[in-house]
This record gives C-alpha cells, sequence and structure tokens, in this order.
C-alpha cells in the first residue's frame, strides 16, 4: 500500500491511497481460495468446485468485499503513519470507485484536519483578582428566604395591603355593551403583582380590600389580549372578595434553626455565610476563568476550516429555527424564515465557539490533560456521597449516554484547572 500526503489548502489534506497490481491480485487468489474450500456447489464435493464456477458466482462479492476493506484500511492506514488528526469523518462515494481482480486500485480522500495555531505565553497573561467579600446584609437576605419557605398563608380580619393574597370571583365585561367576556371563581392575586390574562389590576385597586367586599374598575385590554375581538378595547373588571390572606413568616431563632437541620440560629448563621461563600468564590472562579478564555481569544489567530464551520453553522441554524417554531409557535417555514435574519449572529456565534474549542483543546493535547476511568470513578464517588453506591450510579448514567459528558466536564475542569495555575492574577485598578 503506498500513501500520499499533500496539503492542499489550510487544515486540509488531500490523501492519495494505492495497493498495487500485486497486492490486489493475491488479495483475490486469497479470498477465491477460501470460499472454494467451504463452498457448497451442488453437483461438486466440498473443496473441488472449479475456480471458474466460484468466481462466477462469488467473484463480485469478493472485490465489493475488497473495496470497503481497501477505504478503510487505507484512511486509517494513512491517518496513522502521517498522523494526521482528522476533525470529521471524511466523504467517499464509495459506488463511484471500481476495483478489479487484475489491476491496482486507487483512490483519493479530502480531510480537514485540526489547525495548527500558536497559543500565546500563558505565563504572560495577566488577569484582574476577583475580590471575594461577604457583606452581612447578604446573610441577612439568605435568612429572610428561608423564612419565606418556611412561610404560610394565614386569613385577615382587616384591610389587604401590598404582598397580601386577595381570593376573589372575578368577571370582565365590555364597558359598552355590558357582555361578559371572561369569568373566573376563587382566583387568587397577590396585591402589587396582579395580572389575569394580560390585564393588569394596580395596587391601589386591590389596596383596602377585605372579606365580602366589591370592587370595580374600568381597563383597557391589551393587543394582545386572549379574544382577538376585544383587543384594546374599553372594560369593566367587577370583584367579589372572598378571603385576605397574609404570609406569615416563623421567627427567626433556634427553634426555626431546628426546622432547618441545625443545632442554632448561630449555627445556622455560620452554615448558611459558609455556603453563601463557597458560591461566591465558585463564581469568582468563572469569572477569572471567562477572562482566560476571552484572553486568549482574542490573542490567538485560527483559521477554522470551512467545511468544520458550514456543518456547525447548518446545525445551529436549524436548531435555532427549531427553538423559534417551539417558543412563537409559528409554522416551520416562518422560523427557518426568522432564522436567516439571524445568520450574521448566529455565524458569529459559532465561530466564537469554534474558536473556543480549538484552543482548548489544543491546551489538552499539549499538557497531557486526559481523563481516566478513575477520574470519571472518583466523580460519580463524590456524587453518590454517604449513599455509597458510585457502582450503580455509574451503570445509571452509561445507560443513559451520560458519561461521555461527565469526562467532557471533567476535562473542561483540568483544562481550567491548569489555565489559572499558570497566568498571572494582578490586583485591580483602584
Amino acid at each position: 500500500m503506498e500513501i500520499i500526503v499533500n496539503d492542499i489548502a489550510p487544515s486540509q489534506k488531500n490523501i492519495k491511497v494505492t495497493f498495487s497490481q500485486e497486492e490486489v491480485q493475491d488479495k483475490y487468489k486469497e479470498q477465491l481460495d477460501k470460499i472454494r474450500k467451504d463452498a457448497q456447489v451442488p453437483g461438486f464435493r466440498s473443496g473441488k468446485t472449479p475456480t471458474r464456477i466460484i468466481e462466477r458466482k462469488f467473484g463480485k462479492n469478493i472485490l465489493d468485499d475488497m473495496k470497503r476493506n481497501y477505504l478503510v484500511e487505507g484512511y486509517e492506514g494513512a491517518m496513522k503513519e502521517h498522523k494526521i488528526e482528522p476533525i470529521s469523518e471524511p466523504e467517499i462515494n464509495e459506488d463511484s470507485l471500481e476495483i478489479a481482480k487484475d489491476q491496482n486500485f486507487a483512490f483519493e480522500i479530502d480531510v480537514e484536519t485540526y489547525p495548527e495555531f500558536t497559543l500565546p505565553d500563558f505565563k504572560s497573561i495577566e488577569v484582574k483578582k476577583v475580590d471575594v467579600k461577604l457583606e452581612d446584609s447578604e446573610v441577612d437576605e439568605a435568612l429572610e428566604q428561608l423564612r419565606s419557605k418556611k412561610s404560610e398563608l394565614a386569613p385577615i380580619s382587616g384591610k389587604s395591603k401590598e404582598k397580601d393574597h386577595l381570593f376573589v370571583d372575578i368577571t370582565i365585561s365590555d364597558l359598552e355593551s355590558g357582555e361578559e367576556i371572561l369569568k373566573e371563581e376563587n382566583y387568587e392575586f397577590v396585591v402589587g403583582e396582579a395580572v389575569i390574562e394580560g390585564v393588569k389590576l394596580p395596587k391601589k385597586f386591590l389596596t383596602g380590600l377585605s372579606a365580602e367586599d366589591d370592587a370595580e374598575k374600568e381597563v383597557t385590554l391589551p393587543k394582545d389580549f386572549i379574544e382577538d375581538v376585544y383587543a384594546n378595547k374599553k372594560a369593566k373588571v367587577s370583584l367579589k372578595v372572598l378571603d385576605v390572606k397574609r404570609v406569615e413568616l416563623p421567627e427567626l431563632d433556634d427553634d426555626f434553626a431546628k426546622s432547618m437541620d441545625t443545632e442554632s440560629l448561630e449555627d445556622l448563621k455560620a452554615k448558611v455565610s459558609e455556603q453563601l461563600l463557597t458560591n461566591k468564590e465558585k463564581t469568582a472562579q468563572v469569572e477569572i476563568e471567562n477572562n482566560i478564555v476571552d484572553y486568549l481569544m482574542e490573542n490567538t489567530e485560527i483559521s477554522i476550516p470551512e467545511k468544520f464551520f458550514q456543518s456547525r453553522f447548518k446545525h445551529a441554524k436549524e436548531q435555532k429555527a427549531h427553538e423559534l417554531e417551539q417558543q412563537r409557535q409559528i409554522s416551520h417555514s416562518e422560523a427557518h424564515k426568522e432564522a436567516d435574519k439571524q445568520e450574521d449572529e448566529i455565524k458569529k456565534s459559532v465561530t466564537e465557539q469554534i474558536k473556543q474549542f480549538f484552543i482548548l483543546e489544543k491546551v489538552a493535547k499539549d499538557q497531557d490533560l486526559n481523563v481516566t476511568k478513575e477520574d470519571v470513578d472518583k466523580h460519580l464517588e463524590e456524587m453518590a456521597g454517604d449513599q455509597g453506591w458510585p457502582a450503580e450510579m455509574r451503570s445509571f448514567f452509561e445507560s443513559q449516554g451520560l458519561i461521555e459528558q461527565i469526562e467532557a466536564q471533567l476535562k473542561q475542569d483540568k483544562i481550567m484547572g491548569f489555565l489559572r495555575g499558570e497566568v498571572k492574577e494582578v490586583e485591580k485598578e483602584a
């Protein structure tokens, strides 16, 4: 087998593979003899069938199998011998290739490869430090959120105010004709946030109401009202208040802390502070990583392979059209027209994604940052925690095809961990 590789463009190689006439003849004879030895042909004993009959019966199939095998052998051989890293599978029209038992067999493949480029010196990269501080007000806010989760709605005998919950029978009718447009029973509003079918009911209208009260207000129905015929029309909103309830928060004390599985209020505050600080540190870490990637993106020149780009762009555009179709409830053709309008934006996004992919892949390759089975197992053990069933978890993730996602995330973590260790963090300018 002879392999000749030529660069025909950046990130594009032409591979010509030739199997000599002698190789083809020998392989054909070998396969013919193998079939002849075992073939059961009526009128002939096993292994005694004349070669011409075997050839007439099986010759074409032998050549077709040889062609397929030569294509695989030639392609894989070229990748290995010349250390070529393709970024996608080559397109080969197998049917257009002819093979004969007494001639050499040659074919050509054009492949796109990972682009060659130089990364900046990591140690010369400076990124701004991200200060991590925790204010008392942030702890207080988190504690209030915990109280809210334990809150209850309790009926009140007084009048409604902002944030109270009103339970009402509501009717919306045409202001001119009096025709009923919409009616709901035991409908719940939050004073200050009340909306029904796009009709906003102001805080002032719902404030000062008690159970059994009636209230009316003129409104203008929105242009996207559920009933098109009434869009932008004047209407009357009529309410009958059934109940008024107010949010009651538990006292922030040791009893509350114990309901949150902590020993005391001070213990709860300490654990909330620890979790908030951990979250802030993670956010700061992500910000630093984003700054590093931004620097690499801005200071690295890459020629993106055209076919690879077009393939990713086509997929991204189809995905955008599908999203628009689902989100806006529009037809397939309308969604594609809308996606066409966003073509420049999609191209920019795809270009950035591809560039970042190539940069991070090169970092991983240059630094030999690979993910091992042990890495995945350790991650699954951490996910399983005290429950102690990492084997079952691996089985589940494998059955769902999710192991590759875990490997990709662990690889990303290794890459970013390496880069954070290489760059220099500097103080922000005052």
